[in-house]
């Protein structure tokens, strides 16, 4: 699955945003087990399990997007446009609060 988040931040706070977003996140869903770790300047390893599953993907920086990637097993597709709803959910906030000047 794929999808594209739009922003109009510059490369540094755009990291940064998606830095708070995946702090907050871990935080909110914490029995998800999700883990956000970046494997170099532009692209962020992440996964959350659920089920007993492991539902994996990446987030790529790109001028003004976050590109999301996410590779879910059969049994959680059901679940796949939930969580990329909530993780659209959470960058867009944090996007904001950084264009508002509050990371």
């Amino acid at each position: 699955m794929n999808h594209t988040i739009y922003h109009d931040l510059d490369a540094p706070m755009a990291k940064r945003a998606l830095e708070k977003a995946a702090e907050s996140y871990r935080a909110r869903f914490a029995s998800y087990d999700p883990s956000f770790t970046w494997e170099n300047d532009e692209r962020a390893v992440v996964s959350f399990k659920a089920l007993g599953m492991t539902a994996k993907g990446t987030l790529t920086l790109k001028a003004g997007a976050v590109d999301v990637t996410m590779e879910v097993p059969f049994v959680l597709r059901a679940f796949r446009q939930k969580a990329m709803s909530v993780v659209e959910e959470e960058v867009r906030h944090w996007v904001e609060k950084a264009k508002a000047g509050s990371l």
